[in-house]
């Protein structure tokens, strides 16, 4: 063999070994095995490695705090790929607060302008999580590149303790897949481990949170989405905190119509009812379509959208009347909502025809065939189908 190329082949022979020790690292990390890591970094594996999904090694040990701890006296990086989002995401408490004390960035952002108290929310596990990121100087108001900020994702993407575990049970089967060894708490969690979107938003809230900030687009708010998804508790730490309840979005709608408008919410929206939103508010509809042979409402744009077809003097009674939701249309009868009011405008009936329409909330229940509403509408002193022009 040449003298150069047996000089290359000792020169690159350290290179190998850190790259199997570094190996060796990711594989001793994702099975919890602080020997097995501690053996890899005194082979001198590279701490910062990154595996075939990108993650480093602080990024897949966020579950074990023992494992954080090991990494960060090793002089891990403990700001390379957002460890803190990462732990954060998942209300992994200890981690979160071993890697703030170790001088991880509360601030930084990922390509999506995403902070770690942004994921906190998104990821709905603990308001412990919230406030140690807060106390540590993370911005509230923060918003990612749609300006949508932490309570605004809370609001309109936080989960139950139900639905967390719901979450966690549904990818906890990839998780093993890709080789990590999961903790107790996420092979079998409990409802009882992570808190409810009241209480996050109301660590926000006392954090001085804009609670009524707007979405450029569509002027929607916080408790608009909070409405929109069905967040009761939401709903309650916000009005307690002087949101405004009756607030419109671009398109008229305020947060009772987004509520009113999924059966989903109807939690929500007597919330809302109980603390002062308005039932007689109207609004507009953007787009109509035919149910039957007659005019019934349809789905709306939140982009508010211009069209020559559509609803004018829409109520909430309406909405709920097109879902079918008895238990709203009775709150909303009892709140004093107008059940004779009459919507107008016209509906399209295809090859560039449309036709005009008026519709009352009775009419509606009836076209989608609702007819235990229509019962409550009637019984409430609206208009039978029979008497209605």
């Amino acid at each position: 063999m040449k003298l150069k190329s047996l000089i290359t082949i000792v020169a690159l022979m350290p290179s190998f070994a850190w790259a199997d020790a570094s190996q060796d690292l990711l594989k001793a990390v994702k099975g919890h095995d602080i020997a097995g890591m501690k053996t890899a970094i005194a082979a001198c594996a590279d701490l910062n490695t990154k595996d075939a999904n990108g993650s480093t090694p602080l990024g897949c040990a966020i579950w074990w705090p023992d494992e954080v701890a090991l990494l960060i006296e090793s002089k891990a990086d403990v700001n390379l790929n957002m460890p803190l989002a990462t732990a954060a995401t998942w209300g992994e408490l200890e981690s979160v607060n071993l890697l703030l004390k170790a001088g991880a960035n509360v601030n930084a952002k990922n390509g999506l302008g995403q902070s770690a108290l942004w994921l906190a929310a998104f990821g709905g596990c603990q308001s412990s999580v919230l406030s140690a990121l807060i106390a540590a100087g993370a911005d509230v108001n923060a918003g990612d590149l749609q300006n949508m900020t932490p309570v605004f994702t809370l609001a309109a993407n936080g989960k139950t303790p139900a639905e967390k575990v719901a979450s966690i049970k549904s990818v906890t089967p990839y998780l093993e897949k890709a080789g990590l060894t999961l903790p107790e708490k996420l092979k079998n969690p409990k409802e009882s481990d992570y808190s409810n979107v009241g209480d996050m938003i109301q660590v926000l809230i006392d954090a001085k949170a804009d609670i009524n900030v707007t979405l450029a687009k569509t002027s929607m708010t916080p408790i608009m989405w909070a409405a929109m998804n069905g967040r009761p508790d939401a709903i309650v730490a916000l009005v307690k905190a002087k949101a405004d309840v009756n607030g419109r979005s671009r398109t008229g709608w305020t947060a009772l119509c987004y509520a009113a408008n999924k059966l989903g919410c109807t939690a929500a929206a007597k919330a809302l009812i109980e603390n002062g939103a308005n039932v007689n508010v109207t609004m507009d509809w953007v787009s109509l379509r035919q149910k039957n042979g007659k005019a019934a409402l349809g789905e709306p744009e939140l982009g508010g959208k211009d069209t020559k077809e559509g609803l004018k003097d829409v109520t909430i009674l309406m909405l709920a009347a097109k879902e079918g939701n008895v238990e709203l249309t009775k709150a909303l009868i009892a709140a004093k909502a107008n059940v004779n009011a009459i919507c107008t405008g016209s509906v399209g009936l295809g090859d560039g025809y449309s036709a005009k329409t008026k519709q009352t909330a009775t009419t509606i229940a009836h076209s989608f065939e609702h007819e235990d509403v229509v019962q409550v509408l009637v019984s409430a002193g609206a208009k039978a189908i029979k008497d209605i022009d």
